[in-house]
């Protein structure tokens, strides 16, 4: 198990190595930020003895590699889409906008036109 100072001295001397494996795979700073912490919580919790500095480098390697395969295998992840990415749709006329309402099978424009909707159709929500 390795103590405070040990811990300290190795994550300052791996970090780089940690990020720059998990940004390569992950390919968002963030995501690679996530995956570097999840790593050195993992090696602050080890009691694993490590027999030198390369076995430290490499299990260290280890590690980031299975976060980041972890993390890039969420569902989440999966859905994510980039803000310049999405795109709402905007119809200059009611025409095209009515024909994505019939094709999407949306009737309403807004949730509350749906609750005002179901309010006056007498429905109880109990």
């Amino acid at each position: 198990m390795l103590t405070e100072t040990e811990f300290t001295a190795a994550a300052e001397r791996h970090l780089d190595m940690v990020y720059r494996i998990a940004l390569n795979s992950l390919r968002h700073p963030a995501d690679a930020e996530d995956a570097v912490q999840n790593t050195m919580l993992r090696l602050w919790r080890t009691d694993t003895d490590f027999a030198g500095e390369e076995h430290l480098r490499r299990g260290l390697a280890r590690v980031a590699v299975n976060e980041s395969r972890r993390i890039a295998a969420h569902p989440w992840r999966r859905r994510a889409v980039s803000l310049e990415e999405a795109r709402e749709p905007v119809f200059q006329d009611r025409e095209r906008r009515e024909g994505f309402r019939r094709s999407t099978g949306c009737r309403c424009t807004s949730i509350t036109m749906r609750a005002t909707r179901w309010r006056r159709s007498g429905r109880s929500w109990g």
